[in-house]
């Protein structure tokens, strides 16, 4: 079993590469942040060691006990960690991208010359043993960049451990450029070049790429090619007459507001749908989420429905003295939830993500080694729900139709060995477009299916010829309750699908995971370390007043 050290410069790309130590190693982590950090979390989860590089003492007396067979740093750095300078044994550093004189990072280069970058393994002298390739796409950012640089420098370590340097893969040593990195967004560069140069300065949360208006010292961030030429045309417009006018805006973009009656979402109410943000304000003026800056009302996304019979439902509910969980409103809203789903068992839970959680416990996701197939576009509580799990989720990309995730992108996306399952989360109350060709692929490849219809049950879909609800047909499927959702009276979530002992072992999860006995749960028992999601019974009676008395269903 070998004693690794892996110092960490970047917390995503130093996590993909604990993954190859996860087994066969004895491993000590040391982060460069806070012990909420992606790196120590994953180091937590993995039983590994750790130790903190702002307290270099404690870092060397830890290496010094630990006598590491290996030593890495992931990525390079201009002065190295002393604590990895003096260490004994082999020691590597991984180097990614391309250094460049006023580059923020080392993915900005490759994008603003378009060219390919490299990962490569040094040692601690600086001689390259092993490089690959990694290709950048024309619509390549820097934070995907940085992630397709991971997962190569995961790939490259674990073949660096398994069969040692001769294995590794050679490249031509490419020396960095000498070129100064541009400041600011020239006004002048052709779109092509500005493009590369939003794209190569897009790495959040640090501030994305500046652009400079003609004889005045304002400054403002540029995030897209559609804000670049929103803002360009004001300038050539306006320059001169009436100056720039790029900050007068009567709603607050794209901003949920969110409040015990319900969901709403505050629009711009300029034409302008693409308003650029002067540097000078970034601090300084934040927009309050749900504020109305200068409008006169606010624009729904949804306006819950509460049917009549609601009041009476929580007021029985209150004279019962049952508001726990396991109660008959819970009961009985999940039997009128699985009827709208077209499924046959349903567990009502606190929230759409505690409903993800249940289901990707009960379908066995556990392990760093356990991937599952996540849309790139939907909420992140599809991710995140995997990671609490104790999985990793792979995005992939959607289609432009229904915004769905691709059949192409999952046929991709299945190189992967050791995915285990697909998340599809139709959006906006439209199916996925390819549902029926992925459902069958799941089947081929023996992957389970999870459908996340939180936006869009209710909806129903055409698969062999056949009319069948969202969500029905799905190895597991959740739903959400939650004030701008379909039924939406508040907050909560529910796991559905047509195998009853799938649903059960996700109520089990999500129920503190107690131990059976004699036919029964002994609740203060557990067989492992659950979550507490189940429902309690006055947001299960709301909710059947949604659903029963005049409010959606019954529309």
């Amino acid at each position: 079993m070998s004693r690794v050290v892996l110092f960490a410069q970047d917390d995503h790309a130093a996590s993909e590469c604990l993954v190859p130590l996860s087994s066969g190693h004895r491993v000590l982590g040391v982060g460069h942040g806070a012990k909420t950090s992606i790196f120590a979390r994953r180091c937590v989860d993995l039983g590994f060691g750790l130790a903190n590089a702002l307290e270099p003492e404690v870092v060397t007396g830890a290496m010094e006990k630990f006598q590491p067979e290996l030593t890495v740093l992931v990525p390079d750095l201009e002065e190295l960690p002393e604590a990895f300078s003096a260490s004994t044994g082999r020691c590597y550093v991984v180097k990614v991208g391309l250094q460049m004189p006023g580059a923020p990072w080392p993915e900005f280069a490759p994008i603003w010359f378009q060219k390919d970058s490299r990962v490569a393994i040094c040692r601690k002298d600086g001689q390259e043993v092993g490089a690959e390739l990694v290709p950048v796409g024309k619509e390549e950012t820097a934070l995907s960049l940085r992630a397709k640089h991971a997962l190569v420098a995961s790939r490259l370590l674990q073949t660096l451990l398994e069969k040692g340097e001769g294995a590794l893969p050679k490249l031509e040593k490419v020396d960095d450029t000498q070129e100064q990195a541009p400041k600011q967004i020239n006004l002048k560069w052709d779109e092509d070049s500005v493009d590369r140069y939003i794209r190569g300065s897009l790495f959040p949360p640090h501030d994305p790429a500046v652009v400079e208006v003609p004889g005045k010292s304002e400054t403002y961030f540029i995030e897209s090619m559609e804000q670049f030429n929103d803002f360009r045309m004001k300038v050539l417009e306006e320059s001169g007459t009436r100056g720039l006018r790029l900050n007068q805006r009567s709603y607050a973009a794209d901003t949920h507001w969110y409040s015990n009656v319900g969901g709403s979402i505050v629009k711009m109410g300029d034409s302008d749908i693409h308003m650029p943000l002067k540097t000078s304000e970034k601090k300084h003026k934040a927009i309050i989420p749900g504020a109305a800056l200068g409008a006169r009302k606010k624009l729904r996304m949804n306006e819950p429905l509460i049917g009549p019979n609601a009041e009476r439902y929580c007021s029985a509910a209150l004279a019962s003295g049952w508001i726990g969980v396991e109660g008959p409103y819970v009961k009985q809203f999940e039997k009128h939830l699985a009827q709208v789903c077209g499924c046959t068992a349903a567990c009502a839970v606190q929230s759409g993500t505690a409903a993800l959680y249940g289901a990707m416990k009960a379908l066995g996701v556990s392990e760093p080694t356990h991937h599952v197939l996540v849309p790139a576009f939907t909420c992140a509580a599809c991710a995140d729900a995997i990671v609490h799990a104790g999985g990793r989720p792979i995005p992939i990309d959607c289609d432009l139709e229904s915004y769905g995730v691709s059949l192409e992108a999952v046929q991709t996306g299945l190189a992967d060995k050791n995915v285990v399952g697909i998340v599809i989360a139709p959006c906006y109350g439209v199916p996925a477009r390819d549902f029926a060709a992925i459902q069958a692929l799941c089947k081929e490849r023996g992957l389970w299916l999870c459908e996340d219809a939180c936006e869009s049950y209710g909806a129903s879909c055409n698969v062999r010829g056949f009319k069948v609800p969202v969500g029905s047909l799905a190895t597991l499927s959740v739903v959400s309750v939650r004030s701008e959702k379909m039924i939406g009276v508040g907050e909560g979530g529910a796991i559905l699908g047509n195998d009853a002992t799938l649903v059960a072992r996700a109520k089990w999860w999500c129920s503190r995971a107690p131990c059976r006995g004699v036919g029964l749960w002994r609740v203060y028992e557990h067989d492992a370390v659950g979550q507490n999601f189940r429902m309690p019974e006055m947001p299960g009676a709301t909710r059947g007043g949604a659903t029963r008395g005049g409010g959606w269903l019954a529309g």
